[in-house]
């Protein structure tokens, strides 16, 4: 028999057990078309249809890679139920066995999924299968963009916070999401409350993100805001892009918020230990205000917190420059303290200076005691001394001696018995 024969009695013989099984033992139907088999699919379907074995018909389907079939039939099975918990996992189940190959297709039925419940829609792009995990993620991101920006969200977060993305257009994308989250949010509250047009969940994470991510883009992300939006995620922007004094602004002048700004400065002091000064100087130096900017505070002195900046602060910032910005009006009694640490800090840092220069005087006389102690030694070589190492007679070849007990090998092996004393005092 050729080939085709060979096939056509396959399917001739599975076909006809197939309609055995319907008749004498219909439980066994499932597991035959789980396995590989040659069976018509043209004739098993009808047979499988009539007898409403339709989750057998799937595996059939599946197994011989006829996922569209398979796929619209969950589609139809679908909208027969009411009950979410029957109505979706078998597609989404469907859906994680495939993989990149299949992409299109888990793209097209996804969607009507998504459409319906983003949240469990969401899950066909969050499971842990390798064929799920391999899909491109920018392709899965614009797709879901284009359907919810909840979900978008969702498999931001998920690929970002559960599988680790670095990737700076993610961080951006998601960034930008919480920012148009936000803007719904400031909206809404605009019709009921006016003094709650930043505030809210969005907001929130917004900030949270934008203080815990790394990846994003802050100069990208600068241009999405629009007038003096976001007066936080602004200041949190600029100081990654490293405009500590734009930012500083934001939370001295129109913020106010001075525990923010010292908060800030505690963060950046590793990168620029000079913003605590800079701090300081916003407080007692600001600039003349403008009319564009009428509604911040600018212009005018912020003492109580300046005084309580150099009060907490004191090892962060210099003196002199201190003494500099001061107004004349403050008295002694108000920068007391700060003073009092600074003179302090400067004294402890010139007994620990002086206890530091004696400790390596000390040293480096001890370690001259020793290096005289040792060139004063003598080593006698007799022509029977042996060699440590290869255990020859020295005789008159060139040697090493090896410090500080003394032993003599010959030139050659020196390399060698000095990587063995050292790992005999490791």
């Amino acid at each position: 028999m050729n080939p085709t024969e060979l096939v056509r009695m396959a399917q001739v013989v599975y076909t006809a057990l197939m309609r055995v099984y319907l008749k004498a033992r219909p439980v066994l139907v499932g597991s035959l078309c789980r396995i590989e088999n040659w069976c018509d699919v043209k004739e098993v379907e009808g047979l499988l249809k009539e007898q409403k074995k339709f989750t057998d018909l799937v595996d059939l389907y599946q197994g011989k890679k006829m996922h569209r079939k398979a796929l619209t039939m969950l589609h139809e099975l679908a909208k027969e139920e009411d009950d979410k918990l029957d109505r979706y996992p078998p597609t989404i189940s469907y859906l994680h066995k495939l993989g990149v190959p299949d992409l299109d297709l888990i793209l097209e039925f996804s969607k009507w999924i998504l459409e319906e419940d983003p949240g469990i829609g969401l899950t066909v792009f969050t499971g842990d299968e390798p064929g799920i995990l391999s899909l491109p993620r920018d392709t899965i991101t614009s797709f879901l963009s284009s359907i919810d920006r909840g979900a978008c969200e969702g498999y931001l977060e998920y690929i970002i916070w559960t599988l680790g993305e670095e990737g700076g257009a993610f961080h951006d994308k998601l960034a930008e999401l919480y920012m148009v989250d936000s803007r719904v949010h400031r909206e809404e509250k605009e019709k009921e409350r006016e003094e709650e047009k930043e505030q809210g969940e969005p907001y929130t994470k917004l900030l949270e993100f934008l203080n815990d991510s790394i990846h994003y883009r802050p100069y990208r992300l600068m241009n999405k805001l629009s007038g003096q939006e976001m007066p936080e995620a602004r200041a949190i922007l600029l100081g990654r892009m490293g405009k500590h004094e734009e930012a500083l602004k934001i939370y001295v002048y129109r913020l106010q918020d001075y525990a923010a700004a010292e908060s800030y400065c505690v963060k950046a002091y590793q990168s620029n230990n000079n913003v605590f000064l800079l701090l300081l100087q916003l407080y007692l130096r600001p600039p003349p205000p403008s009319p564009s900017k009428s509604k911040s505070k600018s212009g005018s002195t912020h003492l109580p917190p300046a005084l309580s900046l150099i009060s907490k602060r004191s090892t962060s910032l210099p003196a002199s420059s201190v003494l500099d910005l001061l107004p004349p009006l403050v008295s002694i009694s108000d920068v007391h303290p700060f003073f009092i640490k600074t003179l302090r800090e400067e004294h402890r840092r010139k007994l620990e200076g002086r206890v530091v220069r004696q400790l390596g005087k000390g040293r480096k006389e001890e370690v001259e005691g020793m290096l005289m102690g040792l060139e004063v030694k003598r080593v006698r070589v007799t022509d029977q001394r042996i060699c440590p190492q290869c255990h020859k007679r020295l005789g008159m070849s060139a040697i090493a001696v090896h410090a500080p007990r003394g032993e003599v090998t010959h030139l050659h092996c020196k390399d060698k018995f000095s990587a063995k004393l050292a790992a005999l005092r490791d």
